[in-house]
């Protein structure tokens, strides 16, 4: 597409949706099925999803979480006037097909894709050259996110890690 073909894309405000084939199937979960919806809320957040997912996923578990029942698509698109982004998200959920049996393969695959972006930044923070106080802190948030981290992997409110002596 030229620039020209963006600039006018900006105008108009339409813009190129990014969003992987397993969030597009969860959301679609979310959004038509009481028990994967009461799932996903109890087990996880919308940190698990990335790109345009992540905000519809927020507002939609949101939604549920408050009202205990299933967003609809004009309950979404109340939420984000004047933004088309939630419409074209629903338009791609409504195009794709939807079987339970399939869930637990889908966020299983959300999930390792988020332990794997968790570790990475984890690892970037711990190769920067740090000091002894921003190492503690460092630390105590690297315990933090493995412990959030094990929580999503496990799907369990409260994680017991065996803690190992120095």
């Amino acid at each position: 597409m030229s620039d020209l073909g963006i600039q006018l894309d900006d105008l108009y405000g339409e813009k190129e949706l990014h969003i992987e084939e397993q969030d597009i199937r969860i959301l679609k979960a979310l959004v038509s099925d009481d028990k994967a919806a009461r799932e996903l809320s109890a087990i996880c957040s919308y940190d698990l999803f990335v790109g345009d997912a992540r905000l519809f996923a927020e507002a939609a578990l949101g939604y549920f979480k408050t009202y205990n029942q299933l967003p609809t698509k004009r309950i979404m698109l109340d939420q984000v006037k004047g933004d088309n982004c939630f419409e074209q998200i629903w338009n791609e959920i409504d195009g794709v097909e939807y079987n339970y049996s399939e869930f637990g393969y889908d966020l299983e695959k959300i999930k390792d894709r988020f332990t794997k972006k968790q570790i990475l930044k984890l690892r970037d923070k711990l190769e920067d050259g740090l000091e002894t106080e921003q190492l503690e802190n460092v630390l105590k948030e690297v315990r933090s996110n493995i412990d959030y981290t094990e929580k999503i992997r496990r799907g369990k409110e409260q994680v017991y890690i065996q803690k190992t002596k120095y």
